[in-house]
């Protein structure tokens, strides 16, 4: 009697040690954070600044404001998009409700439109171009525009 005893307290011990466990490391599952509203939530952009530059600009650091961006700059990437390619840009910070990305200026040589949109992974990895559905999330587009500067020339005039 004793020893049937002994063995369902040591089987006990085990099964709530293993579920113990578990329950640790049950983040890197991939669950949902039901409590946590903003985690599982698609990105969205309300404006971008600047919506335009000048073609043959240097470097400029783009802000996009809107919302559930998230905190981690290792599961966020920006996805420019024109006609014919595809660019994807890191993020230099992140809040949930702001990010800022450097838009190089290889993009800005000529005229262009590019379609901004940011790409959130729930995947716990960096997010594909195109987009895995499974695991990544993209918010709505907004454009950007790479326009030619305009230029005027004054004839100088001699009397």
């Amino acid at each position: 009697m004793l020893t049937a005893s002994r063995t369902k307290w040591i089987a006990s011990l085990i099964l709530g040690g293993i579920l113990v466990v578990l329950a640790l490391v049950g983040g890197k599952w991939q669950t949902t954070y039901a409590a946590d509203a903003g985690v599982n939530q698609v990105p969205v952009i309300d404006h971008i600044y600047p919506s335009k530059a000048p073609a043959g600009s240097d470097n400029l650091v783009m802000i996009i404001m809107g919302s559930n961006f998230g905190q981690v700059e290792d599961f966020i990437r920006v996805w420019l998009e024109d006609a014919d390619h595809n660019y994807t840009a890191a993020p230099i910070e992140v809040i949930d409700t702001a990010l800022s990305v450097v838009i190089t200026d290889t993009l800005m040589v000529a005229p262009d439109f590019y379609s901004i949109r940011v790409v959130k992974s729930n995947g716990l990895s960096v997010p594909t171009i195109p987009p895995d559905p499974i695991y990544d999330q993209v918010s709505n587009a907004v454009d950007f525009e790479v326009y030619a500067p305009l230029r005027i020339f004054l004839p100088v005039m001699d009397k």
